[in-house]
């Protein structure tokens, strides 16, 4: 974490930053262009909220659980640049979980943009340690709850 944070430019910063305060699909605009917005599809956005309602039961049962300190609470020399808690739920990200689930979603809409736009969840989940709130273990977990969460949303149907 110490070398993270202190190789990190003011571009990821301000990048981790902007990501922080983003939990849509439309993080994905750089990938899909710039008519991929909320006003433009408004269904979309409203599959994104639904989404998200999705990461905080799944994610959010582990956190519970697990209960992991975060690292700024671990190892108080360090200098997270975006909202630290005082709940220590470190693991999983809820924040990357969010990002891979959603890219997961845009994949199956847009599935020529498949390796783009799991490179702009990459980049997403990866922010968070960027920021200096998750561990990287926080953030590969992330990725596992997601895909368990995306097969069991895509092969649920109604009885």
């Amino acid at each position: 974490m110490h070398r993270l944070e202190t190789s990190r430019t003011p571009e990821q910063v301000d990048r981790a930053v902007l990501d922080d305060n983003t939990e849509s699909m439309f993080i994905c605009k750089t990938v899909l262009g710039e008519k991929f917005t909320v006003e433009a599809l408004p269904m979309l956005a409203s599959l994104s909220a639904h989404i998200k309602n999705d990461e905080g039961p799944n994610a959010g049962a582990a956190k519970t659980a697990i209960h992991r300190v975060r690292p700024y609470n671990f190892d108080t020399s360090l200098h997270p640049v975006c909202m630290a808690k005082t709940r220590d739920a470190s693991y999983p990200s809820g924040h990357a979980t969010i990002g891979y689930l959603k890219a997961l979603a845009l994949i199956e809409m847009v599935p020529e943009k498949r390796e783009d736009i799991f490179a702009r969840a990459e980049d997403y989940a990866h922010n968070r340690m960027v920021c200096g709130v998750h561990y990287r273990s926080d953030v590969e977990a992330s990725k596992l709850v997601a895909y368990a969460v995306h097969a069991l949303m895509t092969t649920n149907t109604p009885i």
